[in-house]
C-alpha cells in the first residue's frame, strides 16, 4: 500500500465490526477501461440502507455538478442516485466539501514524482462513488470495497 492513498468514506464505521467477509465485495475498475458499465438505473431499487446512503450521497454530487460554480462536475452522479435517491440528497454542507478535499488529495499524490506517485486507490465503503470516472488520471487502479448489495 506504499503507493496508495486509501479514502475512507464509510459513514458508519460499526457496519465494519458487524459485517462478515461474506457480506463484502470488493469490485475492480480502471479507470477508463472499456467494457465497464454501471447496471444503476432508475428502475433499480437498492437492498440495504447502506446503499440508500450511496445514492443519497451520489444525490449530493448530482446537485453540486448543476452549479454554475461547482468545485466539481459529476457526469454519472444522476444516474447513480437513480429515481430514489435524487429527493434525498446527503447534504452539500458535509458532502461538496468532503469531496472536493479527497479530490484534492488524489491529485496531489498522483501528480507527486517523488518518493512514489499514487497509482492506485482504494475506496472503503465507497457507495455510489464515481472517482474511476469522474476524475481524469489514466494510469489510476481504483478499487471499490462496499457490501455485494450496493454493486448489485
Amino acid at each position: 500500500l506504499a503507493r496508495s492513498v486509501v479514502v475512507a468514506v464509510l459513514t458508519a464505521p460499526a457496519l465494519w465490526q458487524r459485517a462478515s467477509l461474506s457480506m463484502v465485495a470488493a469490485c475492480v475498475m480502471k479507470a477508463g477501461a472499456a467494457g465497464v458499465h454501471c447496471a444503476v438505473d432508475d428502475w433499480a431499487r437498492v437492498q440495504t440502507s447502506h446503499s440508500f446512503t450511496g445514492r443519497m450521497c451520489a444525490a449530493s454530487r448530482w446537485e453540486e455538478s448543476r452549479r454554475g460554480d461547482s468545485l466539481f462536475v459529476d457526469r454519472l452522479a444522476y444516474k447513480l442516485a437513480g429515481a430514489e435517491g435524487r429527493p434525498h440528497p446527503m447534504g452539500a454542507w458535509m458532502m461538496v466539501p468532503r469531496t472536493r478535499f479527497g479530490d484534492d488529495i488524489l491529485r496531489k499524490a498522483y501528480s507527486a514524482r517523488e518518493p512514489h506517485p499514487c497509482r492506485q486507490l482504494v475506496l472503503l465503503g465507497a457507495g455510489m462513488d464515481a472517482r474511476a470516472w469522474r476524475m481524469e488520471l489514466p494510469e489510476l487502479d481504483v478499487f471499490e470495497v462496499d457490501q455485494q448489495t450496493t454493486f448489485d
